[in-house]
């Protein structure tokens, strides 16, 4: 197994589901689990789930259907006790107008975030923030780019007509504590079966 060095990595599945949020959501907030787990230091993102009755604006986003929250809450605690990954914390995004590249989690976000991990009985999370910038009638071609800083992922992506600039930082947070961890993009090699 590759050895960790106090980074958080997320795995393809997981950028996937973030990046369809964010265009899903189009100029508002994105919001949803990270399911992973913790390997000494290190952070360990499998998949990450929207959170799919949350009400967003372009500057907030709260819990929504708060008893679908509590259900979330109760089954993840429950298959914690028999489930190698479970929810391990958060992703959230703000969309700007120009891209900020400072990427950083707003006093709003911890009050929100620590209250998460007080339901679901969490001593720490990874947070993931990220900040959007969206272009419409943009001129870049289809495809996706993935630039590594040495604490942030920057990722670039478009369909032809629209095209995103989204900006990455990790979070590693508690009730006291709110210190930013590298984030790296985990590529799992698919090989093709023969027949």
């Amino acid at each position: 197994m590759e050895e960790l060095e106090g980074i958080v990595q997320l795995a393809g599945g997981a950028w996937r589901n973030i990046k369809r949020n964010i265009i899903e959501q189009r100029k508002k907030e994105s919001m949803g689990d990270l399911i992973g787990k913790k390997i000494r230091l290190n952070y360990r993102i499998i998949n990450s789930y929207p959170w799919v009755n949350a009400e967003t604006t372009p500057t907030g986003v709260g819990y929504g259907n708060e008893s679908a929250r509590k259900r979330i809450i109760k089954m993840d605690r429950a298959e914690r006790e028999i489930e190698d990954h479970s929810i391990i914390g958060c992703y959230h995004t703000h969309v700007y107008e120009r891209i900020d590249k400072r990427v950083y989690m707003a006093k709003e976000d911890k009050i929100l975030l620590r209250g998460l991990m007080k339901n679901y009985k969490l001593e720490e999370t990874v947070q993931i923030i990220g900040t959007v910038k969206i272009k419409d009638n943009s001129k870049r071609k289809s495809g996706e780019k993935t630039t590594q800083y040495k604490n942030k992922l920057r990722i670039t992506f478009s369909d032809n007509s629209t095209s995103y600039d989204v900006i990455l930082a990790a979070y590693i947070l508690n009730q006291k504590l709110c210190e930013k961890i590298p984030i790296k993009r985990r590529y799992v090699r698919v090989v093709a079966k023969k027949e």
